[in-house]
């Protein structure tokens, strides 16, 4: 049974660490259906209702922002001393 949960999401714009790592990164991704965004809209929206928190920062990419919360979370577990149940 999970204890928490989060919502994460693409910042606006591109990566800029990935970018600046290789140039052409996502260079020949088609751009997302606009009904694609539209349903995100709405899922942050049913996210935020109710109230779980949503990891979200302009240039960084939602996955870049999981690592991030998990390396946290685990240090935090670490520097408590806590070492039962993940």
């Amino acid at each position: 049974m999970p204890t928490s949960a989060a919502r994460d999401r693409d910042g606006l714009g591109t990566s800029h660490v990935r970018k600046e790592i290789y140039d052409a990164y996502k260079a020949n991704r088609p751009p997302a259906p606009a009904d694609l965004k539209q349903q995100m809209a709405r899922c942050e929206q049913v996210v935020r209702a109710f109230n779980i928190p949503i990891f979200k920062q302009d240039g960084v990419e939602a996955d870049d922002l999981i690592a991030s919360a998990v390396r946290k979370r685990r240090e935090a577990r670490f520097e408590s001393g806590h070492r039962g149940r993940r």
